[in-house]
Order: structure tokens, then C-alpha cells, then sequence
């Protein structure tokens, strides 16, 4: 389903940014854990926007 989404929105290799978002999005899962979520959010946004403009 991401996938789809990533390449509805025009990406080239949808695949990629699939795979990698959900890697973020499991990182961010434990660093909200071990850190401050807002500093772990901010972060995780800012990696997300970066991949999605790649």
C-alpha cells in the first residue's frame, strides 16, 4: 500500500522509498521509546521529506 502511495504521488522508485519509510517508521518506533518524542518526530519528518524528494 505505501508503495502505491509513493508512486500515485510521482516518485520514480516507489519500491525504495516504500522499503525505506517503513525502516524510518520502525526506527522512530523505538527511538520514541529511548528519546524524546517530539526531538525523535522532528527528526523522522525531516529523513522522511529528504527520502521523498531522492
Amino acid at each position: 500500500m505505501l508503495r502505491a502511495v509513493v508512486g500515485d504521488a510521482g516518485h520514480p522508485d516507489p519500491e525504495r522509498v516504500a522499503r525505506a519509510l517503513v525502516v524510518l517508521r520502525d526506527g522512530a518506533m523505538v527511538g520514541g521509546s529511548l528519546d524524546a518524542p517530539r526531538a525523535i518526530r522532528a527528526t523522522l519528518r525531516e529523513a522522511a521529506e529528504s527520502l521523498l524528494r531522492s
